[in-house]
């Protein structure tokens, strides 16, 4: 039965009927039902309830003699070549339509039909090869150099496929190399071992030693792909983020000459650029680099939302926070929040709080006919436990400046001042490495404000020093990310609240 299930998604009803031929197809009305119930998702016991009533079991030789049927009409219809008729028009395509008939190819060599697994294969492999999916094609002739070595032997074809196998098990070594130097740099991000700078350095040796294996696979996308994103690990973790944006410029051009390519890797190397501009805070750029990447990222995706995200970014990091608001706008007018993953939740929500918190601040002032967003209830974000509450070197920080800024803004120091004690624990606890220096000493300048009572003049005086500090501390790497506005903007916005004026 494993057989005949693992078939069925594989052959359309049409194709069914067609296998069957006229004259067979009044006497199988059974094996059509049978072929109906599977396809829908039912069970072997659920269609023997429906074909006998309830009233025989899977093993009985009625029921076991319409699976049989359906198995030969199953296998009839591959031959033929009406199995549901897979797209290849696409990189994408080919990937999920190819790996879907080497299964099938490799389903039926396991059941001995050997004929019915040499026409699978062959005709997709003539219809993905150019494509130039090493993994996939390595499948495809490792099935026919096989077949063509038994009992159907023929020379001719073994060799042909034999040295495609070879080809192409040489490619799959180079990729494999590839993706290990990726992973290992993967790795190393989310251990935490080592500095971003380290992790740089070592993307850089890593792009060294795979740029011949990309250069030798000049027409595979894949090896294109994972090389561009080794080789823009070493200049992002290093910060040099126009070589990095060069990189990806490359990259797309590389991968663009394959003649397969999947779109979805086209969207990532685009976004980096544009994160790039983010990390530079070039706003004049980084509006070119969007402008660029909204035409290879397709819209109502999780990447337009990125795009949309960075966008917003980028504006909050540059002050031009009317541009930020406009962005967050479209985004609630097109809905493609309901894309956010769990995981992204909770920054979002800090998000949408900035731009809360500026309007509150007078930085934004919304204009008539200006897109109206949804009321947001900073009541609750004030009240809100950072849903990782492990994690107190990421979204955590800017939750607690976040919320102490806004109990500024609405006068309730009492408020600020019952957090005192916390952030003060929270600075010397969590915030004491070198890569949280900045945001050390913004949780201290928070500090100072409380100990000047609220008051700007005072508040000036006594931040000096942590104002200088802060400005000579080297912001690299991931906790760089974490300042959605930059903390003397940040500051100055606080500044001003106090002291009365914009």
């Amino acid at each position: 039965m494993n057989t005949t299930l693992e078939l069925v998604p594989h052959v359309s009803p049409e194709a069914l009927l067609t296998a069957m031929g006229e004259t067979e197809q009044q006497k199988n009305t059974l094996v059509f039902t049978l072929h109906s119930i599977l396809q829908a998702g039912g069970t072997e016991q659920m269609a023997v309830d429906q074909l006998y009533g309830g009233e025989v079991a899977t093993t009985d030789n009625r029921y076991r003699a319409i699976r049989s049927r359906l198995n030969r009409y199953l296998i009839k219809a591959i031959l033929i070549n009406q199995a549901m008729q897979p797209k290849y028009r696409t990189y994408d395509e080919a990937y999920e339509h190819g790996y879907r008939q080497l299964e099938v190819a490799r389903i039926l060599t396991r059941r001995r039909l050997y004929s019915a697994a040499r026409e699978v294969a062959s005709q997709t492999f003539r219809r993905v090869q150019h494509y130039e999916n090493a993994r996939l094609n390595f499948g495809l002739v490792d099935v026919l150099s096989s077949l063509y070595l038994g009992v159907a032997y023929n020379e001719q074809l073994f060799t042909k496929y034999h040295d495609l196998y070879l080809h192409y098990s040489k490619v799959c070594q180079d990729l494999d190399v590839i993706t290990a130097h990726y992973r290992a740099i993967r790795n190393q991000v989310y251990a935490n071992h080592r500095s971003p700078l380290k992790i740089g350095e070592m993307a850089a040796k890593f792009t060294e030693l795979d740029r011949p294996l990309q250069q030798r696979n000049p027409n595979v996308s894949l090896v294109q792909t994972m090389f561009t994103q080794t080789e823009l690990a070493s200049y992002m973790y290093q910060g040099k983020y126009l070589e990095a944006i060069h990189s990806a410029e490359k990259g797309m051009e590389a991968i663009q000459r394959c003649h397969g390519v999947s779109m979805t890797s086209i969207a990532m190397l685009a976004l980096v650029r544009v994160d790039c501009t983010t990390k530079l805070r070039d706003f004049a750029l980084g509006q070119k680099q969007i402008e660029a990447a909204s035409q290879w990222v397709p819209r109502g995706t999780i990447n337009e939302l990125k795009l949309y995200e960075y966008t917003i970014r980028l504006s909050l990091l540059t002050e031009n926070y009317d541009h930020a608001y406009q962005a967050y706008a479209e985004v609630e007018k097109r809905g493609l929040k309901k894309l956010l993953t769990a995981r992204h939740q909770e920054f979002w929500t800090i998000l949408t709080a900035y731009i809360q918190m500026l309007i509150l601040a007078g930085e934004i002032v919304v204009r008539p006919g200006w897109p109206k967003i949804k009321r947001f209830r900073l009541s609750s974000f004030l009240n809100n436990v950072p849903a990782n509450i492990r994690n107190k070197q990421g979204t955590n920080i800017q939750i607690l400046i976040l919320q102490a800024v806004i109990l500024i803004l609405q006068g309730k120091y009492d408020a600020v001042i019952d957090r005192t004690d916390a952030l003060a624990i929270y600075c010397n606890r969590y915030l004491k490495d070198d890569n949280n220096l900045r945001n050390n000493a913004f949780f201290k300048l928070l500090l100072i404000v409380i100990q000047a009572n609220f008051n700007s003049i005072a508040a000036e005086r006594k931040s000096a020093r942590t104002l200088t500090r802060m400005r000579e501390a080297l912001a690299t790497g991931p906790q760089n990310d974490l300042e959605i506005i930059v903390y003397e903007n940040l500051w100055q916005i606080i500044m001003r609240h106090l002291a009365g004026v914009k």
